[in-house]
């Protein structure tokens, strides 16, 4: 399968395993959940997974070396664990939406600071798919501006420059390395920071419904093991800007769940957003003249 289309696919399950995060959190909130107990036990069997692949399945428990080792610790402990603390506090704030859109600032910065940094290629293909997605994603999520909390805001956007962050720095910590493995790494780094601050503080608390366990579950399984395998492997397919494109794909599933979920029905302008997040991500994935030159630079497995 070529690389292009083998990085949509997983980059679009990444996307739908995040968009059901949001879902899963309100769900552990109502069950009686707290945020610190909520990310302590993502994290926390997350790395219980992820070690025992390698060390069962995959059987490859070489350390990395410890310069390499200290980046990927640091990647998770104050990139992406930052990052799900500021957006699992802005879930519990606001609603899932309005965190999804501003959490989805991102892909803007991703790009802007790829370009900038000239580890990407400025293209119009690029600029107008991530024109045609923030569109579709302003119709799909706008009706969410009413009766908002200002702190929920700041930790919106405060994920999205962490989110920023992590990407880019991943994306050139990852180039070289083998990605499940790499992964571990990270999420140790974001385990240790969550087991550390929950034992510290005292605010671990795990009298919640059975509901809230089995939400938990899913936000560890799916949105978090699933969901962080793949994405990585699409942005060494095909890019960081580019995943992070198709990724807008996210919050038009947690419309939906929403929707499956909690009754919330679309209206007609989020069908249109909706479309417009699909278009973008068909201009962005159609060929261009200098497609494979941009490509090559960016996909380092080709090498």
């Amino acid at each position: 399968m070529p690389a292009d289309r083998l990085g949509l696919i997983v980059t679009t399950i990444s996307a739908a395993s995040f968009g059901a995060m949001s879902i899963f959190a309100k769900f552990a909130y109502d069950g009686g959940a707290n945020v610190p107990t909520v990310l302590f036990l993502r994290f926390t069997l997350a790395f219980l997974f992820f070690w025992g692949y390698l060390s069962f399945i995959k059987r490859d428990l070489k350390p990395y070396p410890f310069v390499v080792t200290s980046k990927l610790f640091l990647l998770g402990a104050l990139g992406y664990g930052s990052m799900s603390a500021c957006f699992f506090l802005a879930v519990s704030r606001i609603p899932a939406s309005l965190a999804g859109m501003l959490l989805y600032l991102y892909p803007a910065l991703v790009t802007i600071t790829t370009i900038v940094l000239k580890q990407e290629t400025y293209t119009r293909q690029k600029g107008l798919a991530l024109l045609i997605t923030s569109l579709g994603l302003l119709l799909v999520l706008g009706t969410s501006f009413e009766g908002i909390d200002f702190l929920g805001i700041l930790f919106g956007i405060g994920a999205a420059c962490t989110y920023t962050v992590y990407i880019v720095t991943g994306s050139n910590v990852l180039r070289v390395l083998e990605p499940i493995k790499a992964t571990t790494y990270i999420i140790t780094g974001a385990a240790s920071t969550y087991i550390i601050f929950g034992v510290t503080t005292g605010n671990l608390s795990f009298n919640f419904t059975s509901l809230a366990w089995l939400t938990i579950a899913g936000i560890a399984l799916i949105s978090t093991i699933v969901a962080i395998l793949f994405f990585w492997l699409g942005v060494q397919l095909i890019g960081a800007a580019r995943a992070s494109i198709i990724s807008t794909i996210e919050p038009l599933v947690t419309v939906v769940l929403a929707w499956l979920a909690f009754d919330e029905m679309l209206s007609p302008v989020q069908l249109v957003g909706g479309a417009l997040i699909i278009l973008g991500v068909f201009v962005l994935q159609y060929p261009g003249k200098n497609r494979q030159l941009v490509q090559s630079k960016e996909n380092p497995m080709e090498n």
